[in-house]
């Protein structure tokens, strides 16, 4: 696509480790086939957005869960009045 922007919208996390949570990372053959397409394609501006976890996150992929060269930004929005502490969902 010739597009400025490009946004992924799931349902569900895609960039998270925490296992406590829905996530693609329950489906790992999934999450490297999108990741690679990603890759592959390039496409600019690339967002991901997610919800379902109750809290808000904005979250950059780990360099080890992506291929070679590649970013990756995932903003997370559920409601906007939940709250999470760090320690609920495995956090640092």
């Amino acid at each position: 696509s010739t597009a400025s922007a490009h946004l992924i919208v799931s349902s569900v996390q895609v960039l998270t480790s925490a296992a406590a949570v829905e996530s693609w990372g329950h489906f790992p053959r999934e999450r490297r086939r999108l990741l690679s397409l990603l890759e592959e394609t390039r496409p600019r501006g690339a967002l991901l957005l997610s919800g379902d976890v109750h809290y808000a996150e904005l979250a950059g992929a780990p360099r080890a869960a992506l291929p070679p060269g590649a970013e990756l930004l995932e903003v997370t929005s559920s409601g906007l009045t939940h709250a999470c502490g760090l320690g609920a969902v495995g956090g640092p």
